[in-house]
């Protein structure tokens, strides 16, 4: 599965990769802030991102989110029609967002290390992604999990190397945003095992695919067809 190369109005002027997986669009950018020669317009944010914005004291991470927000925009612009500019958002009570004047367009959006990838499709989804560094997990976080994880499910291993940590950790990630809800109140429950996990996403009815992104863990979380 590769992304095909596609260019977004000018809303976003960026480039972005697309593909098809598991009957969703999966759109990958990189952000890249001098693609801005000037500070970018923020008269469409919303109340929320605008809050959020102004929050940010640093010039060129404000550019960052204004190119994500717009990123978002031009992707439900073209797979809806609507305007970029004209598209209304809601968060649940865990933050989830939400398009308002569109019913039934779902999508999730992940970032890491400058790469954001968006999932849109006709049922709920959820997507993450993890830059993989090289170095070992660290080990106070895996002994931190295990010790705030259900006693019943199988503990991480100590010496877990960072494909697996990232891999579990993304698929978790993905599972909770496809819930719609916090991590507190997800738990971090995803297995470990293979057969484990297996298991658990048949019983919570979800299916995990792999998203392919060289360098990065990805995976998206969706529901299983009964």
């Amino acid at each position: 599965m590769i992304f095909q190369k596609g260019i977004f109005p000018d809303f976003y002027p960026g480039l972005a990769d697309r593909m098809q997986l598991h009957g969703f669009d999966l759109f990958l950018t990189r952000i890249q802030t001098d693609i801005y020669h000037q500070d970018p317009e923020t008269t469409w944010l919303g109340k929320e991102d605008m809050l959020l914005l102004n929050r940010l004291g640093n010039k060129d991470l404000q550019k960052k989110f204004v190119l994500e927000q717009a990123f978002r925009r031009a992707v439900l612009a073209g797979v809806t029609g609507l305007r970029p500019e004209s598209l209304i958002f809601e968060r649940n009570s865990a933050g989830k967002p939400f398009l308002i004047n569109y019913p039934g367009m779902y999508f999730s959006l992940s970032k890491s290390a400058g790469r954001v990838v968006m999932a849109v499709g006709r049922q709920p989804v959820g997507v993450d992604i993890e830059v993989l560094t090289g170095r070992l997990p660290d080990r106070n976080m895996v002994a931190y999990l295990n010790r705030n994880r259900d006693a019943s499910l199988d503990p991480l291993p100590e010496d877990i190397d960072e494909f697996s940590f990232k891999r579990w950790w993304v698929q978790n990630e993905a599972v909770q945003k496809l819930r719609g809800v916090t991590m507190d109140d997800f738990g971090w429950v995803v297995p470990v095992g293979v057969k484990e996990r297996s298991r658990f996403l048949r019983e919570q009815q979800v299916d995990l695919a792999e998203i392919p992104v060289e360098g990065y863990a990805g995976w998206m979380a969706f529901e299983r067809h009964r």
